[in-house]
């Protein structure tokens, strides 16, 4: 019987070859085939995450036209804004998150001589939509609780009504912004209100 190089032999007519693999080619295919698990495993994470991610994304596209950016001019927000400050604004408020006392929106003005003109200004009042809202003796502000009648005399006096659906604002900085205490301004109507900021 004849021997190879190997370790060759005959074993019921077929011939078996015993080969000595070169360490580093199996070092090699050693790397390549870690590499393919390593790729699959990486492709599988990627369609998870495109999974969850793609929704996202759709959700956020549909979204993103409910939402503005509004920035600060002046100081009559002072100290909740500063000027310069970036408002996030929602638009579709009304269906979302009604406008409650409180609030702080940005109001484009239909009317009286700054019509035209952006601001943004915090809810002191809204009036019902039956207009027999009353209102309250104290209006919260940062300097604390001011008398109504201090701040909207004609108003508590009986002097001046607040048509149905309309707000009343006010700056924070009391002494430094022109608002709804302004008879040129008076009550904001609903299509008057622009958005209600959210960083507020």
């Amino acid at each position: 019987m004849n021997r190879a190089d190997g370790n060759s032999d005959m074993d019921g007519g077929r011939r078996t070859v015993d080969l000595d693999v070169d360490p580093e080619l199996a070092r090699r295919l050693r790397e390549l085939r870690d590499k393919d698990r390593d790729k699959e495993a990486l492709r599988r994470q990627v369609w998870k995450e495109r999974r969850v991610l793609l929704p996202l994304l759709g959700i956020t596209l549909a979204l993103l036209p409910n939402f503005r950016m509004a920035q600060v001019q002046g100081r009559s927000m002072y100290p909740a804004y500063s000027e310069g400050d970036r408002l996030v604004m929602l638009k579709t408020f009304k269906y979302f998150s009604p406008v409650q006392v409180g609030d702080v929106v940005v109001i484009r003005l239909n009317h009286g001589k700054y019509k035209g003109e952006e601001w943004v200004k915090r809810v002191v009042f809204i009036q019902n939509e039956q207009g027999n809202a009353a209102w309250p003796q104290y209006i919260k502000t940062f300097r604390g609780e001011v008398p109504t009648r201090a701040l909207f005399a004609r108003h508590t006096l009986g002097l001046a009504t607040v048509p149905p659906g309309h707000i009343m604002v006010m700056g924070d900085n009391l002494e430094n912004s022109t608002d709804s205490r302004d008879e040129d301004i008076g009550s904001i109507s609903p299509d008057e209100i622009v958005g209600k900021v959210l960083n507020n």
